[in-house]
């Protein structure tokens, strides 16, 4: 099993700065859990707003270095290139600057020589992106933060303290000035994870409308019950981005590659021995519920699709016909034991797991994580 990257040290030195929280603790799951993804498109500019105690930036630091620096004895210079990124951490509040600054001091005292290696953050004092905006247009950010101030107030922030947690009527003061600029400083394969309460309007983040009057692909990455708060990881990237093969290795791994199941103790074994037929251009996909999953109306328990057809889109049109809201828990497996990710196509699935003879494919769908 994978061990899990530690939470970076960190000292709080001023009343007015955000200490890490159950949200912050969510986030950092969350970029864990997105770590293939995040590594795939090899960032080279991260930018954190509102950076706090500077434990996200760290932490992300942390997961974009671990693998180049356990590989750099190995390969002296060769993997040092993968570390070559830059981090801006942005706070409003110039002690949480200074809590940053001390985050990765901590961080550099126990982090090894091929780590040291890396740059330190560049940390800037303003209010959302205001005097970098137009530097880091035209899509100048790979990996862009936000744990914003989301607790509905009846007025935004009047002193430091309140800065770090009230967000206006709606809670989205900063994160509605914020999301019609993320297209423009998202690059091509650019990632934005944003924390964000359900009272928020998670729903409508993510929906269809925000996508065609923004610009920007929404989806739930992790979601957590938190006391009396139900919070939220959201994945955003540009409409137009393209997909990215998120293996082990982006480099070096073919595309085709599935990653080992996660509800199963192996990795299925593909159908079939031997030389495996060409891929068909359309593929029938059977679905069927398990659980308390609802059974879908008769027209609907197959549909055919082209072999390029994403997971993400599937469970979309599933999520449709359903009559699931964006935030409903929905999962999709492959003979009842492989979890596929969204970015698998049906292609891939079926090359692995497909009825070669009559080019169907069975899926099976339940509202809960664990099979049945």
């Amino acid at each position: 099993m994978t061990a899990h990257l530690a939470t970076p040290d960190y000292r709080i030195d001023h009343p007015s700065v955000y200490p890490p929280s159950e949200d912050t603790f969510l986030l950092l799951d969350a970029l864990e859990a997105e770590q293939l993804r995040i590594k795939a498109i090899a960032p080279r500019i991260c930018v954190e707003i509102g950076c706090g105690s500077g434990v996200v930036s760290a932490f992300l630091n942390k997961l974009l270095t671990t693998n180049a620096s356990s590989s750099a004895s190995d390969n002296a210079g060769g993997s040092e290139e993968h570390c070559q990124f830059c981090t801006i951490c942005i706070d409003v509040n110039l002690h949480a600057l200074h809590c940053t600054q001390k985050t990765f001091e901590k961080m550099d005292e126990s982090a090894s020589i091929a780590y040291n290696r890396t740059k330190k953050p560049l940390m800037v004092c303003c209010n959302l992106l205001d005097p970098l905006a137009h530097r880091l247009k035209n899509g100048g950010v790979d990996i862009l933060l936000m744990n914003p101030p989301y607790v509905p107030t009846e007025q935004t922030a009047q002193n430091e303290q309140e800065l770090c947690y009230a967000g206006g009527p709606s809670g989205r003061s900063l994160i509605d000035r914020l999301l019609p600029n993320v297209a423009d400083i998202l690059s091509q394969n650019g990632l934005f994870y944003l924390v964000a309460l359900k009272e928020n309007g998670v729903d409508e983040l993510i929906s269809t409308t925000t996508r065609e009057r923004l610009g920007i692909e929404g989806a739930v990455v992790m979601e957590r019950q938190c006391r009396n708060e139900h919070l939220f990881v959201l994945r955003f990237t540009r409409a137009n981005a393209k997909t990215v093969p998120t293996t082990a290795d982006p480099s070096s791994a073919p595309a085709a590659k599935l990653p080992v199941a996660t509800t199963a103790a192996e990795t299925p074994s593909p159908a079939g021995s031997g030389n495996t037929p060409k891929t068909p251009s359309k593929i029938t996909i059977h679905l069927r519920p398990v659980g308390s999953a609802p059974q879908l109306e008769a027209q609907y328990r197959k549909l055919v699709t082209n072999s390029g057809q994403s997971i993400a889109h599937i469970t979309r049109v599933l999520r449709k016909w359903l009559g699931l809201g964006p935030t409903d828990s929905l999962f999709l497996f492959v003979n009842e034991t492989f979890a596929p990710f969204p970015e698998h196509t049906i292609g891939n699935l079926y090359e692995c797991f497909g009825s070669h003879d009559s080019r169907k494919l069975y899926l099976q769908y339940c509202l809960t994580p664990a099979w049945g």
